[in-house]
């Protein structure tokens, strides 16, 4: 019977040291990505090269930038990205195409260690894109004859919801760490436009868009992650007691002897190290209480 009660003891004391190592992570990152994306662009291409314009890639460049936090490996967040743009030209006209999307995301790290943060993410959002038309050379720049004469310049839209199913891995490196990020974007086939907002037709005609896509990226994120809810709120104690000595020193300056006794004032008798310990014991109050 002793046995079994040791072996049961020495369990549930491994199990709660496990837990606190491996259990639920918190903290927060930020930072820039970019990367590559694919979608579908043949529709497109059909009409302008049926104009004289060369073909768009289907491979465009995208950077953008990305945040979120962790709670108890919980993840919420968002990310948005944009193509700097292609240009193609059939020697009269250019035409610009540019697209991008932003995300909600939510995630849960399905597995992580003091190396690597793996987390499946979800995205609720949309985006659109737009392609440009201006002459290749303008007969008459200025600025009066294009608000006179807009036939100078041609833009059309099209946006659309969208979803995204991503796979984030984080390579923890302290406070700059690095990712990889690997994802499928679905969306519908928008509708091309004439113009964005109120005033928007439209247009008939027009190549099916598809949206949907694949991308990589590569991110370099700031901010810092902590194994276990003790850590991170041993990490807020330190900030705490950093700001309250920062605030003695500002409000009563060096205070050696533990008495306020400057020129033109009257020495209370409270000590600096007494109200900061009065300000720490309040705030690991209120710490432990969250924690519960």
């Amino acid at each position: 019977m002793m046995l079994k009660k040791l072996a049961l003891a020495i369990s549930v004391l491994t199990a709660a040291a496990v837990q606190d190592m491996y259990g639920g992570i918190y903290g927060g990152l930020g930072g820039f990505e970019s990367g590559v994306i694919y979608n579908d662009l043949s529709s497109l291409n059909s009409k302008l090269t049926a104009n004289g314009y060369p073909s768009l890639s289907s491979y465009n460049f995208i950077m953008g930038g990305s945040g979120g936090g962790y709670l108890n490996n919980v993840f919420i967040g968002g990310d948005g990205f944009g193509n700097p743009g292609q240009s193609i030209d059939n020697g009269k006209d250019v035409a610009q195409f540019y697209s991008g999307m932003g995300f909600f995301n939510v995630g849960y790290a399905v597995f992580h260690n003091r190396y690597f943060i793996v987390t499946p993410k979800l995205g609720i959002g949309g985006g659109g894109g737009s392609l440009t038309i201006t002459p290749s050379a303008m007969t008459n720049n200025d600025f009066g004859n294009i608000l006179s004469n807009p036939a100078n310049m041609t833009q059309v839209y099209y946006g659309s919801a969208a979803i995204n199913i991503e796979l984030s891995t984080v390579v923890r490196m302290g406070l700059v760490n690095l990712g990889v990020n690997t994802g499928y974007i679905y969306s519908g086939s928008p509708q091309w436009e004439s113009a964005s907002g109120i005033n928007s037709q439209s247009l008939v005609n027009e190549p099916q868009i598809n949206p949907s896509s694949v991308y990589l990226t590569l991110g370099v994120y700031f901010g810092h992650i902590f194994d276990s809810l003790s850590e991170y709120k041993q990490f807020q104690m330190n900030m705490i007691a950093k700001m309250t000595n920062a605030m003695d020193y500002s409000i009563f300056g060096d205070d050696s002897q533990g008495g306020v006794n400057t020129p033109g004032t009257v020495n209370s008798g409270m000590s600096n190290q007494n109200i900061s310990a009065g300000l720490k014991d309040q705030a690991r109050g209120v710490l432990t209480n969250t924690g519960n």
